[in-house]
């Protein structure tokens, strides 16, 4: 079988297409139609899985999600990254978040864009998540018990008190987004997710953002609270 055929047959193309390392996946989807079609088909959270799937471990997962924005972007590689790292390892809390790993995936996205004040940005990848899929209790649990920490806990020491609300902002909003379509049945919880979106609402209302070239900051606080309090 020479290469013309195995490239013209749909049937292998599915099989190999299955087993190509993710980031190789946009360049061979060159290669032909039948590649390329297998490509488009992919969703954005199987696409995270296999990216997932395929490191050693979860600070390499971090470091890669951060340096891919980061030379998209053109931004240094932020101080928190090496320290979220390490004190996700430390905590070993990784079975509780693999299956939906794509929440921490976006997460760590909205930090990088939060530390470069791109307002765009973090509300372009908010609006792009599928926050209404159905998630774990597990996850949610880690999530809520990692932001329950100190910030310098969770973000290192190198940031000023503005800096800091606004990660916790953005990681609020986040937060608040994917658990409020889960157990709507248990009243409790969703009355502690309402208290949580009020409180969020409240305080982003009265937080001084700095400018930027990108968007007004007022704005960015408006189109935030728009969006979790649909």
């Amino acid at each position: 079988m020479d290469s013309k055929t195995v490239f013209s047959n749909a049937d292998i193309i599915t099989e190999l297409f299955k087993h190509v390392c993710v980031d190789s996946l946009k360049p061979i989807s060159i290669v032909s139609k039948e590649y390329n079609k297998q490509f488009k088909l992919m969703s954005k959270i199987e696409y995270i899985n296999r990216k997932y799937n395929e490191t050693d471990s979860i600070s390499n997962f971090i470091a890669n999600t951060s340096k891919e924005i980061c030379d998209k972007y053109k931004y240094g590689i932020p101080k928190l990254i090496p320290h979220l790292c390490q004190l996700i390892e430390k905590l070993n809390v990784i079975k509780n978040i693999e299956k939906d790993i794509y929440l921490l995936y976006y997460w760590i996205i909205l930090l990088v864009h939060t530390i470069n004040n791109n307002y765009n940005a973090i509300l372009d990848i908010i609006k792009k998540i599928d926050y209404k899929r159905r998630l774990s209790n597990s996850s949610i649990s880690f999530f809520l018990k990692l932001m329950s920490k100190p910030d310098y806990i969770v973000f290192g020491s190198y940031y000023s008190p503005n800096k800091y609300k606004l990660l916790r902002h953005v990681s609020a909003a986040h937060i608040i987004l994917f658990s409020k379509h889960q157990l709507r049945d248990n009243y409790n919880y969703v009355e502690a997710v309402y208290n949580k979106q009020v409180e969020f609402v409240e305080h982003v209302k009265k937080f001084e953002i700095f400018p930027n070239r990108w968007m007004h900051p007022k704005y960015f606080c408006m189109k935030l609270i728009e969006i979790v309090d649909k």
